[in-house]
Parts: C-alpha cells; structure tokens; sequence
C-alpha cells in the first residue's frame, strides 16, 4: 500500500495520516493506509483508511464502537450502501454520526471489508470472515453540513473512484485461507 498513488482522478492528497501505536496494537495492523483527500473541482474532503491484518481484529472494530469512544453518537442505524465499481460493485455499510449534545457537524462514514471476495458487509463480520488469515478494512469520514442529502455525501464519488484504483495495490488472496 506504500505504492498507493497520492492524486487519482478528481482527488488530491491533502495530509498522509498515522495510526496511533495503540490503534495499531489492538487491530495486529500490519500494514495501513490513512490519508485525507480533497476533490479539485467541489473542494470537499474525504478521510480513508485502509487496514490489513488479522481478519479477527479487522473485522470487530466498527465505527459505532470508535467513534462512541470519542463523544460521537449515533443518528442513524447503519444501512447497506452499495458503490458501483465498474462492472462489480461494493456494499459497504453506511451511517452518520454527530458530536454528543449536537445535531450539527455530523460525519457520515462507510466502511466495509475484503478478504479476495470483494467489498462486503456482512451483518457478522467476525463470524462471515472467521478463518480468513488476512482481511483489509476500509472506512471513509466526511463531514457533512447540518441539513444533507445524498447530492451533499462526497463519500460515494470517492469511493467511486478509489475503490478500483486501491484494488490494484492490494494483495488479495485467491482461494480458501
């Protein structure tokens, strides 16, 4: 993922970020990638990253459980989103998040895992990739202003364009485990 290019299609890179070394212990993330993007032409941004490790790890840590350790509550039960990939698509799961005691500067996350099978949100994650040796995670944030709607969500266009584009960096197994 180190090869990952800075710039594809419309997005720029604005900041490369870093797991902290807690977050990586917990996760057993053996390679990562954490990156804030910005869109030329709307100017919106979008932070992603990419996790890959023990499927284990990977899969049990959800935003709903992270961010609710940050003062975030949750608005919006998650739902399956699906992002088309070319001739595939992905389904990840989608939910928005606001600051406790605010409705105000709300963040809208999505996230999903692939283990050589695809993008795929299973309701069970630990159990639907158990025994899988290696899994990547991705999760996108964008805030969103206080009134939103899909036309406003600069995740899915990113995911759009990132998600064919992170493919081809990724080693994905082939096979059983």
């Amino acid at each position: 993922m180190e090869e990952f290019p800075r710039d594809f299609g419309s997005w720029e890179l604005q900041e490369s970020l870093s797991l902290t070394p807690y977050a990586q212990s917990v996760l057993e993330c053996r390679s990562y990638l954490h990156r804030h993007y910005i869109h030329r032409e709307s100017g919106k941004g979008v932070t992603v990253a990419v996790l890959v490790g023990p499927a284990g790890p990977i899969a049990v840590h959800t935003p709903e459980i992270c961010y609710s350790a940050r003062d975030y509550e949750l608005h919006e039960e998650r739902a399956q989103a699906t992002i088309r990939l070319n001739e595939k698509q992905a389904h990840l799961w989608k939910t928005t998040l606001y600051p406790t005691g605010t409705v105000s500067n709300s963040v809208r996350v999505y996230y999903g895992w692939n283990d050589g099978r695809g993008w795929a949100a299973p309701q069970e994650p630990r159990f639907f990739f158990v025994g899988r040796r290696r899994l990547y995670k991705v999760q996108t944030v964008a805030s969103l202003p206080a009134v939103s709607d899909a036309q406003e969500d600069p995740c899915i266009e990113f995911l759009e364009h990132f998600l064919p584009v992170l493919e081809y960096y990724l080693v994905l197994p082939t096979g059983p485990s």
